[in-house]
């Protein structure tokens, strides 16, 4: 009988590799970034899907922690089918607007091409998808093979790429509370954020 085999989106890890150090702080210049914050990144379409609002609860909690955390959101509306277009990004302002010490710390970025220097520039990767049906993590398979360490909710196709407390940690959809938690333990501790960057790209290597 045939057999059917399904395999995930290929990542190009010549081209998806971590950046030479002056790289890196090019693209944080570039970004208006200092050099020495922690910066955590989302990155996907501002769709009520990727739930962008339990990133900054959870972004919220890790400024009280930590002075030094600059958060960073990459994409655009473009792609968003929910029927909520632009209504959701007001629900994202209106969030920021009523907690304005968090505001000072959050970049819109828009629409990037190149995904790199977003890479190079950041510390911890995030995805807070709340649906079971998330697609494949393609931006997830990057920024791995870039060496980030990430910060995922636990869905099937995510736990494809994130291996929990080897490249990373899953947590459940909706719990601003432990997504803070996980990334304030890999944010603080440098060691940690290298190995699990490590063990990332070698798992997306093969």
């Amino acid at each position: 009988r045939p057999k059917v085999t399904v395999g995930p989106f290929g990542v190009d890890t010549n081209w998806f590799k971590p950046g030479p150090e002056g790289q890196a702080l090019a693209a944080r210049k570039a970004f208006g970034i200092p050099p020495d914050d922690i910066v955590i990144t989302i990155a996907g379409r501002l769709d009520p899907q990727k739930d962008h609002l339990t990133f900054l609860k959870a972004a919220r909690i890790i400024n009280n922690h930590l002075a030094i955390s600059r958060f960073l959101i990459v994409g655009s509306e473009k792609g968003d089918f929910s029927g909520r277009k632009n209504n959701y990004l007001k629900e994202i302002k209106r969030y920021l607007n009523s907690h304005s010490h968090l505001a000072q710390k959050v970049s819109f970025t828009g629409f990037i091409e190149d995904m790199r220097p977003v890479y190079w520039a950041s510390d911890v990767f995030v995805s807070t998808s709340s649906s079971i049906a998330e697609s494949f993590g393609l931006a997830l398979a990057e920024a791995a093979s870039c060496a980030l360490p990430i910060v995922s909710t636990k869905t099937v196709s995510q736990q494809l790429i994130v291996k929990n407390a080897l490249t990373g940690f899953l947590t459940p959809p909706k719990r601003p509370d432990l997504l803070a938690e996980r990334i304030l333990t890999l944010a603080k501790n440098p060691n940690l954020r290298r190995i699990f960057g490590q063990n990332g790209r070698k798992h997306i290597t093969g």
